[in-house]
């Protein structure tokens, strides 16, 4: 064993990959073999290293985070989805606390069947046709879409929207517009002048089918 050592005394140990080498007193040998071990002693047989220590295995029940931190502010010119999301930069953008009819959502008017939702979608599409928005990021949604509340030149979109009947107060997540709901439904504009059944009613509808 003492020849042993004072061979492998002799070896380089500072190369990688290197045998164990500065025998202590307590018989211990210092391992080289991976940059991790620098400091790791191993103590009795002597022999080398079958391979580097794997790094531990991420987290699975960690929260995914999202790929691109969304910035605080959002602004350009807006390309509009439907009545209550649009895409600013690249980046879809869900109006917070309205909820517009949807595209699909057939509503009634003067006893007809009425597409309130293409309306809506219409009537938003006007209102920022060349204007530059400002967005301000608050959260995200189930879909991880960037839930914010826009400005137009210095308007409030959200309650623009709210106050002009093309959509209503989403008292689940806000009550901030149920007064310029309740203002629009009085002047029986918008939405207002038929009958649509509220937005998450008719969605919550559509799943139980």
């Amino acid at each position: 064993k003492e020849a042993l050592l004072a061979v492998l005394e002799s070896l380089d140990g500072d190369e990688e990959g290197a045998f164990p080498t500065q025998a202590h007193r307590s018989g211990c040998h210092r391992w080289h073999s991976c940059p991790s071990d620098r400091g790791t002693y191993v103590c009795g047989d002597l022999g080398y290293t079958s391979g580097c220590p794997k790094k531990p295995a991420p987290d699975k029940a960690a929260p995914a985070k999202p790929k691109t931190k969304t910035p605080a502010t959002v602004t350009g010119l807006a390309a509009v989805k439907d009545g209550d999301s649009i895409v600013v930069q690249g980046r879809e953008i869900r109006l917070h606390g309205i909820d517009a009819p949807e595209l699909g959502q057939a509503c009634r008017l003067a006893g007809r069947k009425w597409m309130a939702g293409l309306e809506a979608t219409t009537w938003l599409g006007s209102r920022l046709a060349g204007r530059p928005v400002s967005c301000a990021h608050e959260t995200y949604d189930r879909y991880r879409r960037s839930v914010a509340t826009c400005h137009v030149a210095g308007v409030n979109l959200n309650e623009a929207i709210v106050r002009a009947g093309w959509a209503m107060a989403y008292r689940r997540y806000s009550r901030l517009y149920v007064e310029a709901e309740v203002a629009a439904k009085a002047a029986g504009v918008g939405i207002w002048r038929g009958d649509c059944d509220p937005p998450w009613e008719w969605r919550a509808a559509r799943r139980g089918r």
